[in-house]
């Protein structure tokens, strides 16, 4: 019956008010979003500071490093708050965009890492809600809905923001301040989601078995070796990934030099437009089928976009390699937010998922530091040979987990991955 109820008018009043705060957060994010993307080229282009790329390429996984501190606190506490708190907080920080003029790069690199550093929580926080509140069976489409609002809207302020700063660069400032005042109205229209535990009537406050201390968390990658390859395959297809990010816009200013217009259509306009509308089509697909044959599919086309950005000779290849992505991102970013439901009963959401942001975050610190200096010493289109043989690793890597998977037998999807793992709650948890 839920498969085919709309979740805006669910009769289940928890999943409809959960949906529709979710749909208006993820908009009014959106703003704060593509300026925490677009920063390095504004850093590049408006600061003059090549020094700050790898920096602020590397604080959006980076922030994900921390997400572990705060496991214990989200499982035990009102995980709405871990949502709404630091949403507000991190858009707070660009009301100080006020103080900052182009001479003044180190002030802007403060904002941007103190505004991505505050939302270290939120990711962990939200996977344990949309685990407890969205049916199983449809909840790949259930998020793929308000994340292509998201990315839609991020590719239309890309693109007003970009003309404007073209315009004028007296533009940036005042952006960055619109954008903080409509990410605090997102966040207000979360503070009354409930959580509903196993099915039990909503409860903002649950006491959960989770694990005590770092070590006995992560430890979670021992006792699960599924889980331990999938984060495997996830590290060394992100380490490409990011490097690309790290690289990229002094790429497009070395080989292409483009305006603000043409550089927010390479970053965010064009990718962030295929995003959208590719969500909910693998938002279904993840519902239907096992979620690493698709993270296979899906990565091995990835691939072309390095490839494609070496042998660029124009703006518009560049564009061609970031519609590629664009497609694929799509599905990779769901399957990273929800993957981790694929191995954790419904307890163990937020450590399983504390330590997939942690991993993602050790890599974002080393992988773009590393990446400039070997881009910068031997060429940024040079590099991108190199990016490419670190997805194609990982890429084999998932190759192998879908091998694993078919010896066992069938090839689970979320829903039935679940409801194995929910039936033999007190067992260990490898699967």
């Amino acid at each position: 019956m839920a498969q085919s109820q709309n979740l805006l008018s669910h009769r289940d009043p928890v999943i409809r008010q959960t949906y529709r705060a979710h749909l208006w957060m993820y908009l009014m994010a959106a703003p704060t979003m593509a300026l925490i993307r677009y920063s390095p080229f504004l850093a590049v282009k408006r600061f003059d500071a090549e020094w700050l790329v790898p920096i602020l390429a590397a604080i959006v996984p980076a922030s994900h490093l921390i997400a572990v501190l705060f496991t214990r606190s989200i499982e035990r506490s009102d995980k709405t708050s871990w949502v709404v708190r630091p949403m507000i907080l991190s858009n707070l920080f660009f009301f100080l965009m006020f103080f900052v003029d182009k001479n003044a790069a180190w002030m802007f690199g403060i904002i941007i890492i103190l505004a991505q550093s505050m939302r270290a929580p939120i990711i962990s926080a939200q996977a344990a809600i949309f685990r407890a509140n969205y049916p199983a069976d449809r909840r790949s489409f259930a998020l793929s809905i308000p994340m292509a609002v998201q990315f839609a809207a991020i590719a239309l302020y890309s693109r007003v923001g970009g003309e404007m700063f073209d315009k004028s660069e007296e533009w940036v400032n005042p952006v960055f301040m619109g954008a903080a005042v409509l990410g605090i109205w997102g966040a207000f229209f979360f503070r009354n989601v409930k959580i509903r535990e196993n099915g039990a009537a909503p409860n903002g406050k649950v006491e959960t078995p989770g694990r005590s201390g770092l070590g006995a968390q992560f430890g979670i990658l021992l006792e699960n070796r599924d889980f331990l390859l999938y984060e495997v395959s996830f590290f060394f297809f992100g380490a490409g990934f990011v490097a690309i990010i790290a690289t990229f816009a002094p790429y497009l200013k070395e080989e292409f030099d483009p305006s603000y217009g043409e550089s927010a259509m390479a970053i965010n306009t064009i990718p962030m437009l295929a995003v959208a509308l590719t969500l909910p089509i693998w938002g279904r697909l993840l519902d239907r089928y096992n979620p690493l044959v698709m993270r296979a599919l899906i990565n091995g086309i990835w691939t072309l976009t390095p490839l494609l950005l070496y042998f660029a000779t124009s703006i518009e290849m560049v564009y061609a390699a970031q519609l590629i992505q664009g497609l694929v991102f799509s599905g990779s970013m769901l399957i990273w937010w929800l993957g981790v439901n694929y191995f954790a009963r419904s307890h163990e959401v937020a450590s399983f998922m504390s330590i997939h942001q942690t991993l993602t975050g050790i890599r974002g610190i080393l992988t773009p530091f590393v990446g400039f200096e070997i881009a910068r010493r031997f060429g940024y289109r040079e590099s991108m040979l190199l990016w490419f043989g670190l997805m194609v690793i990982g890429f084999l890597i998932m190759l192998v987990e879908v091998g694993r998977e078919m010896k066992k037998g069938k090839l689970k999807t979320f829903s039935e991955s679940e409801a194995h793992l929910e039936s033999t709650q007190g067992l260990p948890s490898e699967r």
